[in-house]
């Protein structure tokens, strides 16, 4: 988020003088992250100058920083209320506006701003991905290809229709597009990151593993470098004798698919050390190939050198046979969570089903990637299927009030425990089968050889790649594709006949 603006518009740069001193304290509260001092100052300008317009775009951007949208959404609407013709209050408003699942209005928005400012290539930018995340390819396209136009030799942009390509599953002209971006600006991080994961998408491991390691000049380059603060990245040479961290990135779901390589590391003569998240750590102790596991946050010993998870492919491409190593199962559940659930579990007949339906909100993907649990309900209507749900934290308000021929086993409390996977993985490996949002759960299922049905999202995650209905990631895995962005009721259609079948 930027903070200084070019006001443009009339009346604001001389209400930003006007203020003096307290706007500019305010602003600087805001830049260094203190948003509640900020938040107060600007309350405080506001009681002497309630129609200050800058003031309250400030308060409504610190108000979204803090999580509170409706208040931001308040705030900046009054702002152009004021000052109509602000093109930068309608960029924060169809920001918040999309972010809170309002996209129709985040159009509206931008639309209006662009019939004053035309040629403000931000603003085709933001129309474009408001329609390219409504799944509108030709209106996206048509802004992308206008901020082209507008700049030709800006590489962002061309990246901008090279990502919309890459969305909707078009990658012969997602690499065309991408390779203009990378010839204007040989070493941008995100063309070459971009990249990556349109060929990965493809099958294209030997070429896709080597850009996605423009990650972490790119968007993991800050982890990147506190890590090599620690101990020099290992660039593949022989690690016999030495002792190597392997640090996770991302996700918990990307730690438990990708620490199917650390035994290539320890047959290297490593001795391998995992720094993970927390929630995962007791799990990865359980795979081979790994001396000792530390938490993230705790303190870390001398070491020879590093590597981050995601570039083992990429650094062991010349030592394993295989693109990809599927000697599932690779972790287990505790023996004793284990029984507990089978006790638990001992009275249902039929065959039991685990599910999710809803990842981490925070996801930027999530919006699309999960489901409503009334998708649902027709699995619990198959006769001799027990749900049972795997459903931790987010989304398990929505096992209040089932209709009553559905029945859904509910653990609460009791599969949560404070104990991050623990008790989910003893469940996993208590039930039959899971059924599953693109989450966690479907790498702990896998990496665990259940059997997992995952209902994807329309261009999902690289690693599921093109078209295909099954993993090369996990060979007990079945993939249910959405075939049009939020239709998935012919995904669950589908799952219930194979379901029926199983």
């Amino acid at each position: 988020m930027r903070y200084t603006y070019d006001w443009t518009a009339t009346g604001i740069s001389g209400q930003m003088a006007a203020t003096g001193d307290s706007l500019k304290r305010a602003i600087e509260y805001q830049r260094t992250g203190r948003n509640a001092e900020a938040a107060a100052l600007y309350r405080r300008i506001l009681r002497t100058d309630p129609d200050n317009a800058l003031v309250l775009f400030n308060l409504g951007v610190v108000s979204q920083m803090s999580g509170n949208m409706d208040l931001a959404a308040s705030n900046i609407e009054r702002a152009i209320e004021l000052v109509p013709a602000e093109p930068q209050f309608r960029l924060k408003m169809a920001e918040i506006l999309k972010a809170s699942g309002r996209g129709d209005e985040a159009i509206s928005h931008l639309e209006n701003a662009l019939t004053k400012h035309p040629g403000m290539v931000a603003l085709h930018a933001a129309l474009g991905e408001a329609h390219s995340d409504a799944g509108r390819f030709d209106e996206a396209l048509a802004c992308f290809r206008q901020t082209c136009r507008l700049e030709p030799e800006n590489p962002e942009n061309h990246i901008l229709v090279g990502g919309l390509f890459k969305s909707f599953e078009k990658p012969a002209e997602a690499v065309s597009e991408i390779q203009k971006a990378i010839e204007l600006s040989p070493d941008n991080a995100l063309a070459h990151h971009v990249l990556g994961q349109v060929l990965l998408a493809q099958g294209e491991f030997a070429g896709g593993w080597r850009e996605f390691e423009w990650r972490l000049r790119g968007p993991l380059r800050e982890w990147s470098e506190n890590l090599n603060a620690l101990a020099p990245r290992w660039d593949g040479s022989s690690l016999d004798g030495k002792t190597v961290l392997v640090a996770w990135e991302q996700g918990l779901g990307d730690t438990i698919q990708f620490i199917r390589y650390l035994p290539a590391l320890a047959a290297e003569g490593a001795r391998v050390i995992v720094l993970a998240q927390g929630a995962v750590a007791e799990l990865v102790s359980t795979a081979p190939g790994i001396e000792s596991v530390i938490v993230h946050g705790d303190p870390i010993p001398p070491v020879d050198c590093h590597v981050t998870l995601l570039s083992l492919p990429y650094l062991l491409s010349d030592r394993i046979d295989l693109d990809i190593p599927c000697n599932t199962p690779y972790v287990k559940a505790d023996d004793d969570v284990v029984a507990h659930w089978r006790q638990r579990l001992e009275s249902v007949f039929g065959l039991k089903v685990g599910i999710a339906w809803q990842g981490n909100p925070d996801n930027p993907a999530d919006a699309r990637r999960s489901v409503p649990l009334s998708q649902f309900f027709a699995l619990a209507r198959v006769p001799g299927v027990q749900l049972v749900s795997l459903q931790a934290f987010h989304g398990v308000e929505q096992l209040e009030g089932l209709p009553d021929d559905v029945k859904i086993m509910d653990f609460g409390d009791d599969l949560v425990c404070n104990q991050g996977l623990r008790y989910p993985a003893g469940l996993v490996a208590a039930v039959d089968l899971v059924i599953s949002i693109d989450s966690v759960m479907v790498h702990l299922a896998g990496a665990m050889a259940k059997p997992v049905w995952v209902s994807l999202m329309a261009n999902p995650c690289w690693r599921w790649q093109l078209g295909r209905n099954d993993s090369p990631w996990y060979p007990n895995m079945r993939l249910f594709r959405e075939r049009n962005r939020g239709d998935w009721d012919h995904v669950f259609d589908e799952i219930a006949v194979a379901l029926a079948a199983f």
